[in-house]
């Protein structure tokens, strides 16, 4: 198998493609042979019929598995074109008559302003913790749509030619989230008016809003157990949540660079070299966008847990299982798939240990008897266990995601489902750049 192509890597703006395996009320979206070109529009029309009393509001056209992108770029690792083509404009994420833009039909939606000033909505809290080196900020979220009759999920034979018996193809919504950094100014009344400009801010000092879990509901029983056989489970939401620990309270998310979240925890350096290359990296190596080199870690602010709490953060769950003396004791559940994997796995974890945590339960140790992680993580997703408290039956975790250019695509095993796919976008030095 082969990887992704992650020139999308991550910066003042953050792409969120969810990828939709079944067919939404409101838009008629016929099967993929009804796209083709030999069917046509006419077929499209026979076949995509709605039940008596419903009634078409939107008819979106697409074919094959043409989206975003540049369609003539290739795996660097593999020579290969990858499942999902990379922005290599820039001004394609944001403009529909940018050459990268979706080839066929596809639908923007009035892009939503977090500012904690002018969006007083029940998120208005939250969005005072938006922060750019420091500064006060806020957030552009830009909304749009299209239809692929014949996604391709995954290449499993990785010969770069679509196949429905071999590899993992469906009919597909295409919902891309784009979470731009801005500035607070916004002064309609001027002359000229004043709206708010995009905006940057560095490694380690800046937040921001993001989708980082499930919806309660969505994912535990009554008494508090993984739900994974309920209509409820097998629905497949994805990320539903900004509250990450399950306590009403939502929660902000931080953007590291190796460099930086080193010095934030105090640790050995090279215990974060994620890439094995025995050098901490900052944000984009080289300062060139999108050429795949862009490493960053998304974390969140330490969380207490007591026996029995769990955390999540994008695609894992963390639940305190027991506390010793100075250890404990972190049941691990992979939830990137429509269903949550059976079973967890236990990992025992010394107080200031860090441990890379792979969805069927291998550990990459750090400290691993010296200084240095000593091999290339088994997984971009690590638990930081900072303190316990037997007295409480307590522990404090920081848990991180990392994400580079063989993550920026996580694995999905089954076509039936309802995922989510970070694909991080690194903008060019002038529209503004964590470093």
């Amino acid at each position: 198998m082969r990887t992704t192509v992650a020139w999308r890597a991550m910066c003042a703006a953050l792409v969120l493609t969810l990828g939709l395996g079944f067919l939404m009320p409101n838009v008629a979206v016929a099967p993929a042979a009804a796209s083709t070109v030999e069917k046509g529009a006419e077929g499209d029309v026979e076949i995509a019929q709605l039940d008596p009393g419903e009634y078409n509001t939107l008819r979106v056209y697409g074919r094959d598995s043409e989206g975003a992108g540049d369609f003539t770029a290739v795996d660097p690792i593999t020579g290969i074109i990858p499942e999902d083509a990379p922005y290599a404009d820039l001004g394609s994420i944001f403009d529909p008559q940018g050459i990268e833009a979706p080839r066929k039909d596809f639908i923007t939606w009035d892009p939503l302003w977090m500012n904690e000033q002018f969006t007083p909505d029940e998120n208005q809290a939250l969005y005072q913790q938006i922060y750019l080196s420091g500064i006060n900020g806020a957030e552009k979220v830009n909304f749009r749509l299209w239809y692929e009759p014949r996604h391709l999920d995954k290449d499993i034979d990785a010969d770069g030619v679509i196949s429905e018996t071999v590899d993992v193809v469906y009919p597909a919504l295409m919902e891309e989230f784009t979470y731009q950094l801005t500035d607070i100014a916004y002064i309609p009344d001027a002359s000229p008016g004043r709206l708010p400009l995009p905006a940057f801010g560095l490694a380690g000092s800046t937040q921001f809003v993001f989708p980082m879990a499930m919806r309660a509901g969505d994912l535990f029983n009554a008494d508090g157990s993984v739900d994974n056989t309920s209509g409820n489970a097998q629905y497949g939401y994805g990320l539903t949540s900004l509250d990450s620990n399950f306590d009403g309270v939502n929660d902000i998310v931080s953007v590291h660079s190796e460099t930086s979240l080193a010095a934030l925890l105090g640790i050995a350096p090279l215990w974060l070299d994620f890439d094995g290359d025995e050098v901490l990296d900052t944000l984009d190596t080289d300062g060139v966008p999108l050429t795949g080199d862009e490493l960053a870690i998304f974390t969140l602010n330490p969380i207490r847990l007591g026996i029995g709490d769990s955390v999540q953060f994008l695609d894992y769950l963390v639940t305190l299982e027991g506390v010793g003396d100075s250890d404990a004791t972190l049941a691990v559940r992979y939830v990137g798939d429509r269903v949550p994997d059976v079973p967890a796995h236990s990992h025992t974890v010394p107080a200031g240990g860090i441990r890379f945590i792979e969805r069927h339960g291998s550990v990459t140790l750090a400290p691993n008897g010296g200084d240095a992680m000593a091999a290339t993580p088994v997984s971009p997703f690590f638990v930081h266990l900072t303190t316990v408290d037997t007295g409480d039956n307590a522990a404090v975790v920081r848990i991180d995601r990392v994400y580079r250019r063989a993550e920026s695509r996580p694995l999905i095993q089954t076509p039936i489902e309802t995922h989510a796919v970070l694909i991080l976008v690194l903008l060019a030095t002038h529209m503004g750049i964590l470093t």
